[in-house]
């Protein structure tokens, strides 16, 4: 725990160097020497013209993000011939596409053609920076850098370092943050609540920018959440009176405000959004504050936001917050939530008062974005833990071997997205049930049963002599509710015969879906 949190202080020291509105390179070389935790990131560079001055720079940036860079270059081939190409975790397509004379049209099929071969040789994410993001294919997996600037000079190679290490390349290797937790005295605004009153405390200018940063991303599909050692009443009264605030109390998506820990009050936090620990961002100007949950949920990660100028640079660069493709399941996610609070009774008035729909979709192509996503950030429920990219999710559908099914949700209440994922792989008579992925949104809903029968019924129906469906199931720290649901639906035996697959319970609501 000592060491979380030194790693938390470090971090915090680091702020004024990794957000400053122009960001020193002397500074930054300093910082990379220190020591943090971090993990190797293996990145190889396909370029024409060099990419060393930017990686040079960018090392402080990734070190702060939680990795340890090892960069690896092919030659400079305007060709873009990939002969030259070693294993990696991300691939880099560094070109400046000043230096070509073809029409922008044919250009644009060249570089296509050339990604799609690349595409072909590597599973691992690929960035393209090329000054020009509109060029890029769309392709699983692949991701154009925006605002990728092809200059050289000093105070490019910086920002564009930064933006490398930040904004383009954890929208390839993480989930997204679910969750911002913060703080309210001193960081949302200038003051003490319960010394000041409601009209007493002082909203600056930068704290206006800082609330309106926030909502910016609630809108953007971050859930919110106020952790506060305040007097209820007092935090009630503030969002009541204070109109002047950008950001209000229907953006909020959990409270916790009382006299406890802060660390206790992002746990509650979690419990009350359905999330993990590791998913939420916590705001907090007091380093003491920050250092006792740094102590207790390690997983947490921490924002320093003493000063309200630096925190908005802050919340527009830290890695895991923005360069994201925001899905219509990132703006559903707040509507939920609210609506889950509005749904009570037991399973059979649930069935029957809120008229819920379940839409299935077998190998969908143009869902692979919102599979992945489902893949790598479910942990309550998910059987199998195959973490699979787009890329993977892609070629999955394509391969008729594999079989994948998307699952919508919604009833009378809110429209939930795709909520579910199934992954199988046929091999003769048997269909391997390779994970089970179920958005935390949905569960407790009672819907796992039917969800997953009428999956592998579907799937069973478009193939011919299926015998049994054999489950994978792999231990994880909170799957705790995936691995005792498939006990208890496979009486432990982790098969099921196909024959049987239609006298699985809770089926009530098979009348309620349909595939598309």
């Amino acid at each position: 725990m000592l060491e979380a949190v030194h790693s938390s202080v470090a971090r915090a020291e680091w702020q004024p160097v990794v957000f400053s509105e122009r960001p020193r390179r002397a500074s930054l070389l300093e910082l990379a020497a220190a020591n943090l935790p971090t993990t190797p990131l293996r990145i190889h560079v396909h370029r024409n013209q060099p990419f060393e001055f930017v990686a040079s720079c960018a090392e402080a940036f990734l070190r702060y993000a939680g990795w340890e860079p090892i960069f690896t270059y092919g030659p400079y081939d305007d060709s873009l011939s990939f002969v030259h190409r070693v294993d990696a975790d991300v691939e880099l397509v560094w070109v400046d596409l000043a230096r070509y004379q073809e029409d922008r049209k044919e250009l644009q099929a060249w570089l296509a053609e050339r990604i799609r071969c690349l595409r072909g040789m590597s599973d691992s994410p690929i960035l393209v920076a090329s000054g020009d993001p509109t060029l890029i294919p769309q392709l699983p997996g692949v991701r154009a850098c925006t605002e990728a600037s092809m200059q050289i000079g000093a105070a490019e190679c910086v920002e564009t370092a930064r933006q490398f290490a930040f904004l383009w390349l954890p929208p390839v290797l993480r989930p997204r943050f679910k969750a911002i937790a913060v703080d309210l005295d001193h960081t949302l605004y200038r003051g003490v609540l319960g010394e000041d009153g409601p009209a007493g405390i002082e909203l600056t200018a930068e704290h206006v920018r800082l609330q309106k940063a926030l909502a910016a991303l609630q809108e953007s599909g971050v859930l919110l959440a106020v952790v506060s050692r305040n007097d209820p009443a007092d935090v009630q009264a503030l969002f009541e009176h204070r109109r002047d605030f950008p950001l209000t109390c229907n953006m909020v998506s959990a409270w916790s405000v009382g006299w406890g820990a802060k660390s206790q009050g992002i746990r509650d936090i979690a419990v009350s959004l359905r999330i993990g620990l590791d998913s939420i961002l916590y705001l907090d100007e007091n380093a003491g504050e920050l250092a006792e949950v740094a102590s207790a949920i390690p997983e947490v990660s921490l924002l320093h936001a003493a000063d309200p100028a630096e925190t908005t640079r802050a919340l527009r660069l830290f890695p895991g917050l923005n360069g994201y493709e925001t899905g219509a399941a990132d703006r559903l996610r707040a509507l939920d939530l609210a609506a889950a609070r509005q749904r009570t009774g037991s399973s059979h008035e649930y069935v029957q008062s809120l008229r819920i729909e379940l839409g299935f979709s077998l190998d969908p192509a143009h869902e692979c974005s919102r599979l992945h996503d489902l893949s790598v950030r479910t942990n309550q429920f998910n059987t199998g833990f195959l973490r699979l990219t787009e890329t993977e999710v892609a070629r999955r559908i394509a391969d008729p071997q594999y079989q994948t099914v998307a699952v919508r949700l919604r009833d009378r209440l809110s429209d939930s997205g795709i909520i579910g994922a199934i992954f199988t792989r046929r091999a003769g008579d048997t269909i391997f049930v390779e994970e089970i992925c179920i958005s935390c949104r949905a569960l407790g809903r009672g819907i796992e049963d039917v969800l997953v029968t009428e999956a592998l019924a579907g799937i069973a129906r478009r193939a011919s002599n299926v015998r049994d469906f054999v489950f994978r199931l792999v231990d994880g720290p909170r799957n705790a509710p995936a691995r005792d649901w498939l006990e208890r639906f496979t009486a432990g035996r982790r098969r099921i015969a196909a024959s049987t697959l239609w006298n699985q319970p809770a089926l009530e609501l098979r009348s309620a879906a349909c595939w598309a």
